[in-house]
């Protein structure tokens, strides 16, 4: 993960090439951190949906009792 970190690091200093250091580390931290979170989300929405759809299969008591 280091390395993806510093490869999107020098990616971000050549669109903003005034941009410290310090700076950079922070602006790389935010952006692993919302797309990581954005995934965690689909992830999850995705696992609900999964299961809405699993249990909107099920049959209801009263139609196991015809």
């Amino acid at each position: 993960m280091l390395n993806e970190f510093e490869r999107l690091k020098n990616e971000l200093s050549v669109l903003y090439p005034d941009v410290t250091d310090i700076e950079l580390t922070e602006m790389t931290d935010n952006l692993i951190k919302f797309f990581t979170v954005g995934i965690k989300n689909i992830y999850k929405t995705k696992n609900i949906m999964t299961s809405v759809s699993i249990s909107s299969e099920i049959p209801n008591d009263k139609d196991l009792m015809n």
